[in-house]
């Protein structure tokens, strides 16, 4: 594998009400270069948002999960972290905006390293 150091300045929050896929995710991208922070819960992600100091480049987020989906932690999280890019993924066919960036699952460690990359505005950072 390849690594790209300019991603560690990058850090992505990664959603998921499966903890299985936030532990794959977090490995893969943090393998690529990246910084991770992996949350199970919507309303962790909303909370780590408040705190001070803390620079979320990309939140990767679930969109179907309990309690809140990944549209409405987005909306939510972009009010506070207007710069913040979104990267939906989802295993189930949901309603999401023209615009949004999505990735359906399932996927390839490559794939999402790939798709990341695209989100921050850059070439695939690198090759898991």
């Amino acid at each position: 594998m390849s690594v790209i150091l300019d991603n560690a300045s990058r850090t992505i929050l990664v959603v998921d009400d499966e903890p299985g896929i936030t532990t794959i995710l977090a490995l893969v991208l943090r393998r690529a270069g990246y910084e991770v922070i992996a949350l199970t819960k919507p309303a962790e992600a909303l909370a780590y948002s408040d705190e001070p100091g803390i620079q979320i480049d990309l939140l990767l987020t679930d969109v179907v999960m309990p309690v809140l989906d990944g549209t409405k932690l987005a909306e939510k999280f972009r009010r506070k972290s207007p710069r913040t890019k979104v990267l939906f993924m989802t295993g189930h066919a949901a309603r999401l905006p023209s615009d949004a960036d999505c990735v359906v699952k399932p996927f390839q460690p490559s794939e999402m390293v790939q798709r990341v990359g695209r989100a921050l505005g850059r070439a695939a950072c690198a090759s898991a």
